[in-house]
């Protein structure tokens, strides 16, 4: 699971097989595959950067995957509680401008949001 989770976040490794690597040191083909920045998403303040008066976020309990954020505010004139989709893209790019995009390693995995610099 780790070894597919640096794969997704560094895209496709080429190792050279040699006596290093043998030894337990992996040896990376090229240098044009360094490691790229990545910020993970704080889906408290996408929620509170998104919407006036909100005060918390949290996954929906029937929807237990990385689209089941909701933010919650407070609707004064009813005095209800109301429900939000989050927009990670949008903190991506208001917090970490040199990686504008959102991505999720897992589908299922709610906490697996990152912000990354391009879409591929």
């Amino acid at each position: 699971m780790i070894a597919a989770v640096i794969l997704s976040a560094f895209g496709a490794l080429s190792v050279a097989t040699s006596a290093p690597a043998l030894a337990g040191e992996a040896v990376v083909g090229s240098a044009a595959l360094a490691p790229r920045a990545t910020y993970g998403i704080n889906m408290d303040q996408a929620c509170w950067d998104q919407y006036e008066h909100a005060f918390k976020a949290e996954i929906d309990p029937r929807n237990w995957h990385a689209w089941g954020w909701r933010c919650y505010t407070w609707n004064q004139s009813n005095g209800t509680l109301e429900a939000h989709d989050i927009d990670p893209a949008r903190y991506c790019r208001e917090h970490h401008p040199d990686a504008p995009f959102s991505a999720y390693y897992d589908q299922w995995d709610p906490f697996s949001w990152y912000c990354r610099p391009n879409r591929v």
